[in-house]
């Protein structure tokens, strides 16, 4: 997942293929925080800006953005969404390599950058994201949710059951998709398309920020439609809808 190479052959489908947060989010639960930290006298960092879907909002509410990503065509169209911005600066490193401040940043935003299946990774990428925070700064978090993925099986197998299939028929293909995602269970990696990417539950999250020095201080679900999740649940718009956690953490070290 730290491979720019793979990201910059993504940048070619980025819109179509990429999930985008901030479009998703049903109740716009991540466009409100950014809104509510916002000042003109405030720096924003978006951590793994992508293709700049963040920078207009994020040019409108603060008085300075700066937004990185380690992928050149990925940046090359954050260029052009930021074109006429005079309050953006776009910068191209590895944060898994990283180890200089990059800016001095109030506000933090890190929306699905934490995906790397080796923790060590992002661990790393956290490190360089305090280099550039300010101590007592805040980062704005999105990471995908072990917990909706745990959820999303039932909900496969009534929806197959209701199809018409037998009980022990829908059970058995969702054990297959079980076999077939799950990676690691206990390490939270799940296959998305068959890349192996790092989920968390609530609690390793609030965990593995606090190891890094930070505190949270809210926790939220960014929950987005059913059809996101493709096959049988394409058409289911019920809640309870799938979700990444949002998180605003605080630095306190």
């Amino acid at each position: 997942m730290t491979d720019s190479k793979h990201w910059d052959r993504q940048a070619r489908t980025f819109e179509a293929q990429v999930f985008n947060a901030f479009a998703k989010d049903v109740r716009g639960r991540l466009a409100g925080l950014v809104k509510r930290f916002g000042s003109k006298k405030a720096l924003v960092c978006d951590f793994g800006c992508g293709v700049g879907r963040a920078i207009p909002l994020l040019a409108r509410h603060y008085g300075t953005v700066v937004a990185v990503d380690y992928s050149s065509r990925c940046l090359r169209q954050a260029r052009r969404a930021s074109a006429g911005l005079r309050n953006v600066r776009l910068v191209q490193e590895d944060l898994a390599l990283c180890k200089m401040s990059l800016c001095r940043a109030d506000v933090g935003l890190s929306v699905n950058v934490l995906l790397d299946p080796d923790p060590d990774v992002n661990i790393r990428i956290v490190r360089a994201m305090s280099l550039s925070l300010k101590p007592r700064g805040h980062l704005i978090v999105v990471v995908p949710a072990l917990e909706s993925v745990k959820a999303r099986y039932p909900r496969m197998l009534s929806a197959y059951v209701e199809r018409g299939l037998s009980c022990s028929r829908a059970a058995a293909i969702v054990k297959r998709s079980v076999k077939r995602e799950f990676v690691s269970a206990a390490q939270g990696i799940v296959s998305i398309e068959g890349v192996p990417t790092r989920h968390f539950t609530r609690e390793q999250a609030v965990t593995f920020f606090g190891r890094a020095g930070y505190r949270c201080v809210t926790t939220d679900k960014l929950e987005y439609p059913w059809s996101e999740e493709g096959g049988v649940l394409a058409d289911e718009t019920e809640p309870p809808l799938p979700w990444d956690w949002l998180f605003v953490f605080r630095r306190v070290r």
